[in-house]
């Protein structure tokens, strides 16, 4: 499995973790002030406890989790990260199933195009910065604090320099209907593999 790849679903799956949790509690008990997943969670890395979080909380929670994931990747413990330390983490496909159709199942459903993937077995590591095959502890905090401060400019939707409770809820909410059209367009994808391949 690719790196870059591993990154962007090591990312969805703590986005996964956090939507689950979410979707335990009691329709808006965040706003009631009963400590909801979402408050829970933002309380974590809420470390001046202003009940919202700024550009510098949001990264160095980010660099943190970035610094244990690399430690769990580099398996070998060479202090490389590099495509030998991923081999047999992705499951395989269904037989017959058609990626360029889920995608583009995806793509129609949420309205726009989906990020360009690396296609599996092309070398390619993204937070590589001096590409060198291998990615170092260093590359990958720099790259995780760039995409840190992405991702931050898309949850702080009303360019206030923070985000909200409200504002991280509205994003996993989006992350959530995004997971149940990825869900959907995969069984659609599956089922015409079955009844072409049958």
């Amino acid at each position: 499995m690719e790196p870059k790849a591993i990154i962007r679903t090591l990312t969805s799956l703590s986005v996964l973790v956090a939507l689950s949790l979410s979707a335990q509690a009691a329709p808006g008990d965040e706003e009631k002030g009963t400590g909801g997943p979402v408050t829970r969670a933002l309380a974590q890395i809420d470390t001046d406890g202003d009940g919202q979080l700024s550009l510098d909380e949001f990264v160095e929670a980010r660099l943190a989790r970035a610094e244990e994931r690399f430690l769990t990747l580099d398996t070998d413990g060479d202090g490389l990260v590099t495509p030998d330390d991923f081999d047999g983490e992705r499951p395989e496909p269904p037989e017959g199933f058609d990626r360029d159709a889920f995608e583009a199942c995806v793509e129609e459903a949420i309205g726009r195009e989906l990020p360009e993937r690396s296609e599996p077995g092309d070398g390619s590591l993204g937070a590589d910065l001096d590409g060198d095959g291998a990615i170092s502890i260093d590359e990958m905090l720099l790259n995780t604090e760039d995409r840190a401060v992405t991702r931050f400019d898309i949850l702080d939707r009303d360019d206030d320099g923070f985000v909200s409770a409200r504002e991280f809820r509205r994003k996993l909410r989006a992350m959530a209907r995004l997971r149940e059209v990825r869900r959907d367009c995969r069984d659609e994808v599956s089922d015409v593999a079955a009844l072409l391949g049958g």
